[in-house]
């Protein structure tokens, strides 16, 4: 869920207890709600680089034909 923030936020903005907070979500209530602007930057730093490198594995194993 990389690319739907929007749809968690406007339903459940993370959810009762937290169970609906997803890696985009918890950058964003870091940097925009707590006024953490670092934290809420390496947290979504951390999340491109765990997505860059599931993208390298998934077309290093499923290689696209030409």
């Amino acid at each position: 869920m990389f690319n739907k923030f929007d749809v968690v936020w406007l339903m459940t903005k993370g959810g009762p207890i937290e169970s609906t907070e997803h890696i985009p979500a918890l950058a964003y209530i870091k940097a925009f709600t707590l006024f953490d602007f670092g934290s809420g930057a390496a947290i979504a730093t951390l999340g491109f680089i765990f997505l860059s490198s599931m993208v390298w594995l998934y077309l290093r194993f499923f290689p696209t034909e030409d």
